[in-house]
């Protein structure tokens, strides 16, 4: 099985910017400052046992990622279902947005083997949900998303299983999403369900890889970052990613 480490440069921001968009500005620097080098390499290497070059992408919008792990899918470089280690100070799970009626009353009403494609998935994908769409389209086999501080309650209740462990995705019909809305989410969303795929929320300072990995998102997220965290982009980009075109 495959071991993917995604890495969103927010992870190394001392504070989480919400609410922002995708072609926002840059951060201000008087309210947000970034790891040191010498942080975010111990990181690197002493909790993600990071030690060479991997195989990867270097990207500046998250969800980029999905259009390049269909390519990889396509290619046989990735084969689903794979390990995500997701580090990154949002969950990337659809909160925040409504691109989740999408996902739930159209994709999921997919063969599977159509769910990634760019007619099917249209514009709801984003960057704060393009995570959810990989999940739907089976290419996750387990999830670990490791938070800063200030991260990590972002995950959406819709998507989780009745083990709190677990995301299970829901073909829905609109009517099953309103009786869902209408009951203030205590009653739970009806429809044809996926299989669970567990997911483990761990802070940052009990984070260790339990393996080695295959291949390496490296993202800007230039909207919730400063421009001063570039340094260390340029650094994880320079150490550890061998891009692939």
């Amino acid at each position: 099985m495959h071991r993917v480490l995604d890495i969103d440069l927010d992870f190394f921001v001392d504070s989480v910017a919400h609410w922002v968009e995708r072609d926002g500005a840059r951060l201000p620097e008087d309210e947000y400052s970034s790891w040191s080098p010498e942080e975010t390499m111990d990181f690197l290497r002493g909790r993600c046992h990071l030690t060479g070059k991997l195989p990867g992408w270097v990207i500046e919008h998250h969800d980029e990622a999905f259009a390049r792990w269909r390519d990889a899918v396509g290619d046989g470089m990735l084969v689903p279902p794979f390990h995500v280690t997701h580090i990154d100070a949002h969950a990337d799970l659809g909160l925040g947005d409504a691109g989740y009626v999408h996902l739930i009353t159209e994709v999921m009403h997919r063969p599977v083997e159509e769910r990634s494609l760019p007619e099917v998935v249209g514009p709801a994908l984003g960057f704060g949900n393009w995570l959810a769409f990989a999940v739907a389209c089976q290419w996750v086999s387990d999830l670990d998303y490791v938070f800063c501080p200030g991260g990590g309650d972002d995950v959406l209740g819709l998507y989780m299983s009745d083990d709190p462990k677990g995301l299970q995705l829901r073909a829905a019909t609109m009517e099953q999403l309103r009786q869902h809305w209408s009951s203030g989410g205590d009653e739970p969303l009806q429809g044809e369900a996926d299989p669970v795929v567990p997911i483990c929320k761990i802070r940052a300072e009990d984070f260790s890889a339990d393996g080695s990995y295959d291949a390496i998102v490296l993202c800007r997220s230039p909207s919730c970052t400063p421009a001063s965290a570039d340094e260390i982009f340029d650094l994880i980009r320079r150490e550890f990613i061998e891009e692939i075109s």
